[in-house]
C-alpha cells in the first residue's frame, strides 16, 4: 500500500479547511563530553537545523548550547 502526500494532507486537515503540509525538518548535532574532574562533565553542543518547522521560508538555524553534568 502506498501512501501519497495528498492523502496525508486530507487525513490531517479538518473538513472544509485547506492548509499547507510541511516539507521536512532535519537536525545535525555535534556534542562532546569534557571530563573536568571525576563526577563533573562539561558537554558543549552544536546543532544545525535545516528547514525549521518544515518551512523553506524560514532560514536554517544554528543552535549552540552547553550542559553541565554532575554525578554524585
Amino acid at each position: 500500500m502506498t501512501i501519497r502526500r495528498r492523502d496525508l494532507r486530507q487525513a490531517e486537515t479538518p473538513v472544509g479547511l485547506s492548509i499547507a503540509m510541511p516539507d521536512f525538518e532535519s537536525t545535525v548535532e555535534w556534542t562532546y563530553g569534557c571530563l573536568i574532574r571525576p563526577g563533573l562533565v562539561l558537554q558543549p553542543s552544536l546543532q544545525y537545523i535545516i528547514h525549521p518547522k518544515g518551512k523553506t521560508a524560514i532560514p536554517n538555524a544554528l543552535a549552540i548550547g552547553i550542559n553541565l553534568v554532575i554525578n554524585f
